[in-house]
């Protein structure tokens, strides 16, 4: 549980739908986002909303590259 006393609550397939303050009272979904920018390498998770919006994140978070996404994206690019 968070130091402040909220807890994250678990919304469909076990993904929060609290999270650090991040209320989800809006009706627009979220993606967490894991991503890495280099020199020096850095890794970094965040959410985004459906339309790629990061959510309170700084403009900074704009240089990484998502690396996996939660759900899945499907960008139609090749897969293996």
């Amino acid at each position: 549980m968070p130091s402040d006393g909220r807890a994250a609550r678990a919304g469909p397939g076990g993904v929060p739908g609290r999270v650090g303050g991040c209320s989800g009272t809006s009706r627009q979904g979220v993606t967490w986002c894991h991503g890495a920018a280099a020199d020096p390498v850095r890794l970094h998770a965040w959410l985004e909303t459906d339309d790629r919006e990061p959510v309170a994140e700084p403009p900074s978070t704009a240089r990484f590259a998502v690396l996996r996404t939660i759900p899945v994206r499907d960008d139609g690019g090749e897969t293996d």
